[in-house]
């Protein structure tokens, strides 16, 4: 019986040891997922406010001098 109870651990262990190795690749698949959508969320998101910071005053110049065109 002591045999049966102790080849039953180690394969307790085993399996152990495999939840624990699926654990860890879980954990850096959603790490990475999360580094992803954080740059995604840069590239998409905060990149074009900044472009679109530098670029409004040159809009609004552009349509104020087309105002101006007709002499109203």
């Amino acid at each position: 019986m002591d045999e049966d109870l102790n080849r039953r651990l180690m394969a307790m262990e085993q399996q152990m040891t495999q939840v624990y190795a699926m654990a860890q690749r879980l954990y850096k698949l959603i790490y990475w997922t999360i580094i992803a959508s954080i740059i995604v969320t840069v590239v998409f998101v905060v990149v074009p406010l900044v472009a679109l910071l530098f670029e409004l005053p040159s809009f609004i110049g552009t349509y104020t001098s087309l105002g101006s065109i007709g002499g109203f």
